[in-house]
C-alpha cells in the first residue's frame, strides 16, 4: 500500500487571488469603457481584434509572478541606483517619474510611472544602446536577461509589467479579440471551492490513463476480502454486505433519514466509529505485516482503506470490473434518453435488491461508487438533460475537468458552476490539448450509447474508432450550429441594399431633392425606395433610375435567406422528434402517417360542408401528426417555434372514441381523412395560435378546430426495430422528409413575415402601405427564454455569465427556439454558437493525438468496450500537456494553494518518495539504462533531446527526475557557491524548487515547449542574483 501523497503544493493564494482580479478588472474596464479607442481596438474594429500588447497590469505581493519577480527586481532597482547609470542625461535619465523594463531579449526600456497616466497603457524608449554602452552595468544586465526567462520575459523596476508578459508567465494565450478578453476575465474571475474533506473517496490516480483507482495495488486484494471474511467470522456473524456492517456502527446515534440524506457527512462520522477504526487497523497491519509504527492511522488513510474494502465487497476496484459496472449500469444502450435521476432509481433498487443492502445505507453506497467512477452522476442536473445527448457530453465534460483540477470538486459545484467552467474556452495549448482529450472520452461514449459506432468494432483500430465517432458528433454540431445561424440572421434590410446600390454609383444617399411645386425635400435613397424618382427633374435622380428596382432587389437577396431559414426550421423539428420516447419515434418513423394544420373554423353542417372557409385562421405555432402503427392510432403535438414534440394523449384517445380520422372518401387516401372536425379539441390552443409556451393544460373551444392534411407517408412497419436512439431517428430519412414538409408548409415566420422584416418602410411609405398586421403577427409571438436572450445580448459581461448556461443547447431544452428578428438575436446567436462549438473535437487534434512525439495513445477497451470507461492511455507527451493544462487551471482557480486538503494515494507515490531521495545520476542510470552517465547535466541533456526514447515509466517520475537532475546541476555551478554558502544546501535546493515550482519548469517545457529554454541557466542568474541581494543587506 502507499502513503498519502499531497498532490498540491502549499501554496499561499490571497496574493494570487487579488493579483488575477485586479487584472481581470482592469481588462472589464477597458472592454466597458474604451472599446472604440485606437489604442484597443485595431485597423479593422469590425472584426473586432484587439491588441493589449501596450496594458500593463500592477503585481501583487506575495503572489507567484512576484515570488519570482522580487529578487530580479530588487537588483533592477539598485542597478539604476549606481552613478553610472544615475548619471545618463537627456531623455534616459532616472527619475521618480521613471521605471526602466528589461526582457530576455536584452532590450532596455524606459517607460513613465504609471501615476503619471490616467490609464492602462504604457508607451516606452528604447534605451539598450545607451544603457549597454556604461560596461560596468552589462554583467548585473546580463543576469537580469537571463532571470527574465522565469517572469514571462520580463523584469521590471516597479511593481507593473506588461499584461503580455503576465501571461506568458502563466503560460497563457494574449487573447486577439474582445471575445477572447471575455473569456479570460471570465476566467480569471473564476473562483472555485475547496473539494469535498476526502475527494472522490478512492484516492488513488492511475499514472496511465489519469482515471480514478483504489488506494491498494491488485495483487493486494486478496488480502483485504480475507480481513473482510475474517470480520464476519469471528464475530459469528452470517455474511453480509460491508456497508451494512458499517453503516450500523452510526445508526445508534443518528436517524435512518440522516444516512440516507446526509452521505457526505454520514462518512466522516462513520469513519471515526470504533467498528472501522478497528477494521480499517487491521486491513493496514494486513498490508504492512513488518511495519513497526504503532501510529493510529489518518483520517485520509482510514478513508481510502474502508472505500477500498467496500469496493472490493462490491466485485469494484479493479479495471475490468469498474468497466463492466459502468457499460452495464450507466451508459448502457437502454440508458440512451434515461436522466440521472432514472439511472439512481434503477441503482437504489438493484443494491437494496440484488446486492442485499440496506434502504438506509444504499445512498452512501452509491455516493462512494459513483464519486470515484462516474461523478457526473451525482450533479443535480435538470430533468430534461438526457445520458445520450450532446448536453450531457457538455455536462461529463465540465465534471472531468473539475475532477482533473482536485479529485472531488464536482461535487461541490452546481451544475450551472460546472456549465460556467466548460463554457470557458481553453486559454493555452496545454488547457486545448487536455479538454481535447476529455472530449474524445466522452464523444466515445456519446457514440456508443447512441448506437453510431462501426460494425466490428471490437477488432478495429483505436484511430478509427476515434475518428469515426468524432466525425459523427463533430457532423451533429455543425447541424446544430448551421441551424442557429440560419434562424437567428435577421431578414437582409432592404434600405441597406439600396443605400449600397446607389453608392456603387458614387453617389450620396442623403442627397435632398424637391419638386418645383411642392418644395418638399426628401432623400434620394427614400425617393429611390418608395419608386417616385420619376417626379424629380435632376440628373441624380435620373442615373438612380436606371438601377433595378429596390424591391426586386430585396426579394432576390430575401429568398436566398429564406431557403437555409426554412432548413434551420426543420432541423430544430428534427431535433425535436427525436427527443421523444424510443415507442413514439418508432411510431412515427415506421408508422403510417398524416401531418394536419389547425384551423380555427366553423363546424361543417349535416352534409359535411364547412362555410366562409375564407375566415378560418390556420395555427402558425404548431401542426398536428397522426400516426397508425400495428393498429394503434397516436396524435402527436409538434410546435417548430419551441423545438418541443409530445404525444397528446387526450387528442389521441378523442381520435379513437370517434375514428375521426378514419376516411371514407376518395380523398382520403390510405384511411386518413384529408380533412375532419373535432369538437372541443383538447388542444392548448395559446400555444398553437398565439405561440404561449406549452402546458399540460388543455383550453377547450365549444367549436373545435378543423384538421387539414397537407401531407401523409406510406407504413414502413416491417422495417420497424424496437431499438432506435435519439440519434438515428434524427439522422433518418423520415424525420428529414416529415421535418422538411413542415418547414415547407408551416413554418412558424411566412415568407411575407420575412419580407415585412427587414422592408425598412420610408416616412414615404406609411401613408400608402399597410404592414401594420403583419408586424403585430411578428411581435405578438411569445419569444421563449426571452430573459436569456437579453442576458446574452447585454455589454455588460456580469449579466452575460449570468445568463451563459441557462441558454444552454440540449440542457436538453433548445437553446435557439427564437427567431431572427433584429440586433439583440443576433448576438445571442452568437453566443450560443460559441457554446457549440466548444464542444466540438478539432480534426487537427485528432490527428495530433495520432501522431504524437512519443507513441501512439492507445484506449484501455478496444472497440465496443469503451463503453463508459473510454480511457486513453496516453504517452508522455500528452500526460505531459494535460498535467500542465490541469496546472494552469489550478494556479488561475487559486487552486495551486486551496487544495490542500486533498490527500490522495497514487500508485506511483512511493516512487516518487523513493525518487526524492536516490540521486539524478544513479536514477538516470536506471532509467535510461545508461552507465555511462556521470553527472546531472548529462541526464538534463537527455530529458532535452528529442531524439531520445523516454523511459516507459510514469510521467510524475520522469518531472521528478528532471527537476532532482536541474537542481543537483545548478547547485554545482560556480554562481551559486556564494549562496549556498549563506543558506547551505538544504536551502539553496528548496529555494530552487519553489523557482521552479512557481514557473511551472517541465521537462515537457524543454523537450517540447515552443519556448524552449535552458532552465539551469535561468536559475543560475536567479541564484547569483539572490546571493548578491543577500550580500547588499549585510
Amino acid at each position: 500500500m502507499n502513503n498519502p501523497l499531497n498532490l498540491f503544493a502549499s501554496l499561499p493564494v490571497s496574493g494570487n487571488i487579488k493579483e488575477r482580479q485586479a487584472i481581470a478588472e482592469t481588462l472589464k474596464s477597458i472592454l466597458d469603457s474604451q472599446i472604440g479607442q485606437q489604442a484597443f481596438l485595431s485597423h479593422n474594429p469590425a472584426d473586432n481584434f484587439v491588441d493589449i500588447t501596450q496594458v500593463i497590469v500592477e503585481i501583487v505581493e506575495d503572489s507567484h509572478f512576484e515570488k519570482n519577480h522580487q529578487a530580479a527586481s530588487t537588483l533592477l532597482q539598485r542597478l539604476i541606483m549606481q552613478p553610472d547609470f544615475a548619471g545618463l542625461s537627456g531623455p534616459f535619465g532616472p527619475s521618480d517619474e521613471e521605471w526602466i523594463l528589461v526582457t530576455d531579449s536584452g532590450a532596455i526600456l524606459q517607460v513613465p510611472d504609471t501615476s503619471s497616466i490616467s490609464d492602462v497603457y504604457i508607451s516606452h524608449v528604447d534605451v539598450t544602446d545607451v544603457v549597454t554602452a556604461i560596461s560596468t552595468l552589462n554583467a548585473d544586465i546580463e543576469l537580469l536577461v537571463k532571470a527574465a526567462k522565469l517572469t514571462g520575459g520580463i523584469v521590471s523596476s516597479k511593481k507593473h509589467v506588461p499584461l503580455v508578459n503576465w501571461l506568458r508567465f502563466h503560460q497563457l494565450d494574449v487573447p486577439k479579440t474582445a471575445e477572447h478578453v471575455e473569456n479570460l476575465i471570465t476566467l480569471l474571475k473564476l473562483s472555485l471551492p475547496e473539494p469535498p474533506k476526502h475527494g472522490n473517496y478512492w484516492c488513488g490516480i492511475s499514472n496511465e490513463t489519469n482515471e480514478t483507482t483504489l488506494v491498494i495495488d491488485e495483487d493486494q486484494r486478496h488480502i483485504i476480502h480475507h480481513e473482510t471474511s475474517k470480520l464476519f467470522y469471528d464475530a459469528g456473524k452470517p455474511v453480509e454486505p460491508l456497508i451494512n456492517y458499517l453503516t450500523d456502527a452510526i445508526l445508534g446515534d443518528r436517524s435512518a433519514a440522516f444516512l440516507q440524506e446526509e452521505p457526505s457527512l454520514s462518512w466522516e462520522l462513520l469513519i471515526e466509529t470504533p467498528e472501522a477504526k478497528t477494521f480499517a487497523q487491521s486491513c493496514f497491519d494486513a498490508l504492512h505485516p513488518q511495519s513497526a509504527s504503532t501510529a493510529p492511522l489518518s483520517p485520509e488513510q482510514r478513508s481510502g482503506l474502508l472505500v477500498a474494502a467496500i469496493m472490493l465487497d462490491f466485485a469494484l476496484g479493479t479495471a475490468d470490473r469498474n468497466h463492466s459496472f459502468c457499460s452495464s449500469s450507466l451508459y448502457a444502450s437502454h440508458n440512451v434518453q434515461a436522466n440521472t435521476y432514472d439511472v439512481r432509481q434503477y441503482l437504489t433498487a438493484h443494491f437494496s435488491g440484488f446486492r442485499r443492502v440496506n434502504p438506509t445505507a444504499v445512498p452512501l453506497a452509491l455516493q462512494l461508487i459513483l464519486a470515484g467512477l462516474a461523478p457526473e452522476f451525482l450533479v443535480q442536473t435538470p430533468q430534461a438533460l438526457q445520458i445520450g445527448s450532446p448536453g450531457w457530453v457538455m455536462l461529463r465534460k465540465s465534471v472531468l475537468l473539475a475532477e482533473s483540477i482536485a479529485p472531488g470538486l464536482s461535487r461541490a459545484l452546481s451544475y450551472e458552476m460546472l456549465m460556467e467552467l466548460g463554457a470557458i474556452s481553453p486559454t493555452s495549448t496545454e488547457q486545448r490539448t487536455l479538454q481535447g482529450v476529455i472530449m474524445v472520452k466522452c464523444v466515445l461514449d456519446w457514440a456508443m450509447i447512441n448506437g453510431l459506432e462501426l460494425e466490428g468494432a471490437d477488432d478495429l483500430p483505436t484511430e478509427q474508432i476515434v475518428k469515426h465517432a468524432t466525425t459523427q458528433y463533430n457532423a451533429f454540431i455543425d447541424t446544430m450550429s448551421d441551424a442557429l445561424k440560419s434562424i437567428t440572421t435577421p431578414p437582409v434590410s432592404r434600405r441597406a441594399l439600396a443605400k449600397a446600390a446607389i453608392l456603387e454609383l458614387g453617389i450620396n444617399p442623403a442627397t435632398k431633392l424637391a419638386t418645383a411645386y411642392s418644395g418638399i425635400e426628401n432623400s434620394l435613397l427614400d425617393l429611390y425606395l418608395a419608386r417616385q424618382l420619376t417626379a424629380y427633374n435632376h440628373s441624380v435622380a435620373t442615373a438612380v433610375l436606371n438601377l433595378e428596382p429596390a424591391n426586386d432587389l430585396y426579394a432576390r437577396q430575401l429568398e436566398r435567406q429564406y431557403a437555409p431559414y426554412k432548413t434551420g426550421i426543420a432541423t430544430v423539428l428534427r431535433l425535436a422528434m427525436s427527443r421523444l420516447k424510443v415507442e413514439d419515434r418508432i411510431a412515427i418513423e415506421y408508422g403510417q402517417l398524416a401531418l394536419y394544420h389547425v384551423t380555427q373554423s366553423t363546424p361543417p353542417d349535416n352534409h359535411g360542408l364547412i362555410f366562409g372557409a375564407e375566415r378560418n385562421i390556420r395555427a402558425p405555432f404548431g401542426i398536428l401528426i397522426v400516426s397508425r402503427f400495428n393498429s394503434e392510432v397516436r396524435a402527436y403535438e409538434l410546435f417548430p417555434l419551441q423545438g418541443l414534440c409530445r404525444q397528446n394523449e387526450a387528442l389521441t384517445q378523442q381520435l379513437n372514441d370517434n375514428w375521426i380520422w378514419l376516411g371514407d372518401s376518395p380523398d382520403d387516401a390510405d384511411g386518413f381523412k384529408k380533412q375532419t372536425y373535432v369538437y372541443g379539441a383538447h388542444i392548448d390552443y395559446r400555444t398553437y395560435f398565439k405561440g404561449s409556451e406549452l402546458t399540460n393544460d388543455s383550453v377547450l373551444n365549444a367549436e373545435g378546430v378543423l384538421l387539414e392534411r397537407f401531407g401523409q407517408f406510406n407504413d414502413m412497419r416491417d422495417s420497424a426495430t424496437s431499438l432506435r436512439s435519439p440519434m438515428q431517428s434524427f439522422n433518418s430519412g423520415r424525420f428529414r422528409d416529415i421535418s422538411e414538409l413542415i418547414a415547407q408548409h408551416n413554418p412558424p415566420m411566412t415568407y411575407d413575415h420575412f419580407y415585412a422584416m427587414g422592408y425598412d418602410k420610408t416616412d414615404i411609405e406609411q401613408s400608402g402601405e399597410n404592414f401594420e398586421k403583419i408586424f403585430d403577427t411578428v411581435l405578438n409571438i411569445i419569444i421563449p427564454f426571452k430573459e436569456c436572450i437579453e442576458g446574452l445580448a447585454s455589454g455588460n459581461p456580469d449579466r452575460r455569465s449570468g445568463a451563459l448556461f441557462s441558454c444552454v443547447m440540449d440542457a436538453t431544452t433548445l437553446l435557439f427556439s427564437f427567431v431572427g428578428a433584429a440586433g439583440v438575436f443576433f448576438k445571442a446567436a452568437a453566443s450560443s454558437s460559441k457554446l457549440l462549438n466548444l464542444g466540438k473535437v478539432g480534426g487537427s487534434f485528432v490527428l495530433s493525438l495520432f501522431n504524437p512525439l512519443d507513441g501512439i495513445p492507445q484506449l484501455a477497451y478496444g472497440g465496443a468496450k469503451l463503453i463508459g470507461k473510454s480511457a486513453l492511455r496516453l504517452g508522455h507527451f500528452g500526460q505531459s500537456a494535460t498535467r500542465l493544462g490541469v496546472f494552469q487551471l489550478r494556479r488561475l482557480t487559486g487552486a495551486a494553494g486551496a487544495y490542500d486538503l486533498v490527500k490522495a494515494v497514487q500508485n506511483s507515490g512511493s516512487a516518487i518518495e523513493i525518487a526524492k531521495t536516490v540521486s539524478a545520476v544513479n536514477q538516470g542510470r536506471a532509467l535510461f539504462n545508461d552507465a555511462t552517465i556521470s553527472t546531472a547535466r548529462q541526464v538534463v541533456n537527455l530529458f532535452i533531446d528529442t531524439t531520445t526514447k523516454l523511459p516507459n515509466v510514469p510521467d510524475k517520475i520522469l518531472e521528478e527526475l528532471y527537476s532532482t537532475a536541474v537542481i543537483e546541476t545548478t547547485i554545482e555551478l560556480d554562481g551559486a557557491k556564494d549562496l549556498n554558502v549563506l543558506i547551505g544546501k538544504e536551502g539553496l535546493s528548496e529555494l530552487l524548487r519553489t523557482y521552479m515550482s512557481n514557473s511551472r519548469m517541465s521537462y515537457a517545457d524543454a523537450r517540447y515547449g515552443k519556448e524552449s529554454t535552458d532552465h539551469i541557466q535561468s536559475l543560475e542568474a536567479l541564484v547569483v542574483i539572490e546571493a548578491q541581494n543577500a550580500a547588499s543587506r549585510i
